[in-house]
């Protein structure tokens, strides 16, 4: 015999799930009513403000408890939130974990304490084996994900030539595709 509470509690999680799976792709496929095309980018820029308030209260990442999944949606996030202007670049060139301009920061940095985010200084890899004092305070849904991806994401984020004026471009997609393929996130 089934107990009925236990199957009511199930069943919502299972709605909750199938409800989160299927919200991007009802937005990917739904065409702006006024133009009839397609816009991925108005769905990520209302994921990043639900980010941006759930960060304050708890992280929108964290509640991904598959770490492919978590890396999938993070590695999206990157992709479609970012363009040329808004990475946290510095006037003389390279990025910075900290918010610039109208950047709120680079991809992993934003998600980093602010006292933390100036304190991080280069690539991933030697905030990771020079600073780990600093790395070991970074969000644990973060470290879960590994250096090797999280080097990935910097890498994708950090180049100029992998994005134009209006996000990522062709050689950012490559490089997309390519970290999809070795991190076997399809």
């Amino acid at each position: 015999m089934i107990d009925i509470r236990i199957f009511s509690r199930n069943i919502y999680k299972i709605i909750y799930l199938v409800a989160i799976l299927l919200f991007p792709v009802l937005c990917i496929v739904m065409p702006c009513q006024e133009t009839g095309k397609v816009h991925l980018s108005l769905y990520w820029k209302n994921l990043n403000k639900k980010i941006m308030i759930e960060r304050k209260s708890g992280d929108f990442f964290a509640a991904i408890s598959d770490i492919k999944a978590r890396q999938k949606a993070f590695l999206d996030y990157t992709a479609e939130f970012y363009n040329l202007n808004n990475r946290a670049e510095k006037p003389e060139g390279g990025c910075v974990y900290y918010a610039l301009g109208d950047s709120p920061g680079c991809a992993i940095g934003q998600f980093l304490l602010p006292a933390l985010q100036k304190s991080c200084i280069g690539p991933i890899d030697d905030v990771y084996y020079y600073q780990p004092e600093y790395f070991n305070q970074f969000p644990e849904w973060m470290i879960k994900m590994g250096v090797e991806f999280l080097r990935e994401i910097q890498r994708l984020h950090d180049y100029p030539s992998y994005w134009d004026e209006t996000g990522i471009n062709e050689m950012g997609r490559k490089l997309y595709r390519q970290i999809v393929e070795n991190f076997d996130l399809v």
